[in-house]
């Protein structure tokens, strides 16, 4: 994989990282197909960290931020209920989807714009 392009990025907050691995598998598969991308560009990080509320620790809804190259409304929305249809499946009732987009030009592998 050395030199390919790692996009889509889906960054997981305030998802535990044992139902990420339970789900990456068929998630990359489905989202392979949406985006007519290889399954070797994806990668699937999860961020731990703690939310804050009222001075107590909080579970939070699932957070999922995708940084991409622009693929386009259509490939989006269908992206954004894959990953919903996923979490939703792990009894995760409100999803939160945010999207990064870049633009030819914001993506570099080894100094070389990709």
């Amino acid at each position: 994989m050395k030199g390919d392009c790692h996009m889509p990025k889906l960054i997981f907050k305030g998802v535990e990282i044992e139902e990420i691995k339970e789900m990456s598998t068929k998630l990359v598969d489905t989202l392979s197909g949406l985006t007519n991308a290889p399954r070797n560009v994806f990668t699937l990080e999860c961020v731990e960290s703690a939310f804050v509320y009222d001075g107590e620790i909080v579970k939070p809804a699932p957070v999922i931020e995708v940084k991409w190259i622009e693929r386009g409304q259509i490939v989006k929305d269908q992206v954004a209920n894959a990953i919903d249809q996923a979490l939703r499946a792990k009894g995760y009732e409100h999803v939160e989807i945010i999207f990064t987009e870049l633009k030819k030009g914001d993506y570099y592998i080894n100094a070389k714009v990709y």
